[in-house]
């Protein structure tokens, strides 16, 4: 399995909202990567990272919504496609199209997208067995995917690739890699 965290344009993209500086960079590597998960069938799985404060911004005026929660999150559903800095990447989109999408606000996979990945996979060590994690920023979306992910698929192997990781500044990134390995994941340099 692999998971690609928040490679949209809202990071990669010199325009986005929370552009992270050199993402773009990434990009290559993430492509073989991708590759390579899909010469051995692994399922593939990207995340959105959809910031209520950056959808205000983007054009769905939440601040100021007097309607029932449901109604924004249903309002923000609908607009979800027609935002640009939710989109990935345009280098990796197209590669990304027929894998697995998961809407995300903040930091983690939401808990009823995580039980519903435990129950899919359940027993299912094959596919289960090592997982891994590439993508931005190590240090808050990547470790926060990897503890839930982890939580939820205790025996299998959490690979972290340090190489396909990224977060504003390098210290940050090092002590996230630290903070993952502390909690038996594997971390490739």
């Amino acid at each position: 399995m692999l998971f690609i965290i928040d490679m949209q344009n809202d990071y990669v993209d010199i325009k986005g909202n929370k552009y992270i500086k050199d993402a773009e960079k990434l990009v290559p590597g993430i492509i073989e990567k991708i590759m390579e998960h899909e010469r051995r069938n692994d399922i593939i799985f990207y995340t959105s990272d959809i910031i209520l404060q950056n959808i205000a911004k983007n054009g769905v005026d939440v601040i100021n919504n007097n309607d029932k929660i449901g109604t924004i999150v249903g309002e923000l559903n609908s607009n979800l496609n027609e935002k640009w800095g939710f989109e990935p990447y345009k280098l990796l989109k197209p590669y990304l199209e027929k894998h697995i999408r998961i809407k995300k606000s903040y930091y983690a996979i939401p808990p009823e997208s995580l039980l519903e990945l435990q129950e899919k996979f359940k027993g299912k060590f094959n596919i289960v067995d090592q997982i891994e994690f590439v993508g931005v920023e190590t240090n808050i979306c990547v470790l926060a995917n990897a503890i839930c992910i982890q939580s939820a698929f205790p025996d299998a192997r959490i690979i972290i690739d340090a190489n396909l990781c990224m977060s504003r500044d390098a210290e940050s990134h090092y002590k996230a890699l630290e903070v993952m390995e502390s909690l038996g994941m594997i971390v490739r340099r």
